[in-house]
């Protein structure tokens, strides 16, 4: 499963996966693009300009979205607090610096960041 996922898009499909319901893995050529899809544009949008003068689109505040996803213990909503900043931020072409912060501890928490996007 390694060999074919690859180590972060293996992270991905198991931080995605709904706490409480089943974890059902497959050798998917679909779930695999999808999933490398997500972690393509993550990156994309972590190496957009910032743009101060832009609107923050994140989803929600940083703070209460890792408040209810630490509380829950529920890794999933980290990743779609990830995803949903990255395809607000893709689709103007460029990230807010709060968006980039919360991007970057996002990815951080859930263990996809590279070195280089933790540090300042």
């Amino acid at each position: 499963m390694l060999a074919f996922y690859g180590p972060a898009t293996l992270r991905h499909l198991c931080l995605s996966h709904v706490p409480g319901t089943p974890l059902e893995i497959a050798l998917d050529a679909g779930t695999r693009a999808a999933l490398e899809g997500r972690e393509k544009r993550q990156r994309a949008a972590l190496a957009l300009p910032e743009d101060t003068g832009a609107k923050a689109c994140a989803p929600e505040p940083l703070d209460e979205m890792l408040a209810r996803s630490l509380g829950e213990l529920a890794p999933g909503m980290l990743m779609a607090h990830a995803d949903a900043i990255a395809r607000s931020a893709e689709s103007v072409a460029s990230i807010h610096p709060d968006d980039l912060f919360a991007l970057k501890s996002c990815r951080a928490l859930l263990g996809l960041a590279e070195p280089q996007e933790i540090s300042p």
